[in-house]
């Protein structure tokens, strides 16, 4: 599954990610999977997709940050 992320701060943002939480950020914002669809198939539990998320968005606000304090 390809998706585009328009903004390229953020695309750049999450690509400064761990593999794992890029994936759940795009699944999650981008193609629209729950917590549950997510973690199925990787054998994780909504609540542990749910807090990886929650740390996901933490770490992409201090990427977006870093990234604007670059410019």
């Amino acid at each position: 599954m390809k998706l585009l992320v328009a903004n390229p701060e953020l695309a750049e943002a999450i690509n400064k990610l761990p593999e794992e939480l890029k994936r759940i950020i795009l699944l999650f914002y981008y193609a629209g999977y729950n917590d549950r669809e997510i973690g199925e198939p990787i054998g994780l539990s909504a609540g542990s997709i749910w807090y990886q998320r929650q740390k996901a968005v933490k770490q992409l606000k201090r990427n977006l940050e870093e990234i604007q304090d670059e410019k």
